[in-house]
Formats: C-alpha cells, structure tokens, sequence
C-alpha cells in the first residue's frame, strides 16, 4: 500500500470494499491499521521533536566536558 492510503483511510475502506470485503470487514481491518499507524509509525514532528532534544543533551555534555577540562587546567595552573 503507497503511503497516500495511510493519510486517507476511506481510501483504505474502498479499496477492501472493491476486494471483496464487507463493509463491516473493511471498517475493522481500517481500525486496525489506523491503531497501528498511531501507535507505530514515527512522523517528521516526532523526529523533529527528538532531534532537538538529543541536540539540548548534546550541548549540556559538551558543556560540562569542556567545562571540567577548563577547571582541570585551572587547577594544573595553580600548582605550577
């Protein structure tokens, strides 16, 4: 199935009607796959959303990593 059925799921309806399934058929088995597009497909917000929080953690360790470098260096400098 193309991607234009999961954003439309009256198409999916027709097309298992066209098929050969009954109409009560076609609505169960359209509630399952629009269970399963909720559930398990990641859209490009979901992705967008992690990218941003993977880049929030990124820079908060990177921060901290160069921070006890500089603190490190500090102290090598006191005692020299």
């Amino acid at each position: 199935m193309s991607e234009t059925y999961f954003n439309n799921p009256i198409k999916i309806l027709h097309r298992l009607k066209a098929a050969g399934f009954t109409q009560q058929q076609a609505e169960a088995q359209v509630e399952i796959f629009s269970d399963y597009i909720d559930h398990e497909l990641v859209t490009k917000k979901d992705l967008k959303r992690e990218l941003k929080e993977l880049e929030l953690r990124m820079t908060i360790k990177v921060a901290a990593i160069v921070g006890s470098i500089g603190g490190f260096f500090s102290l090598i400098q006191k005692f020299f």
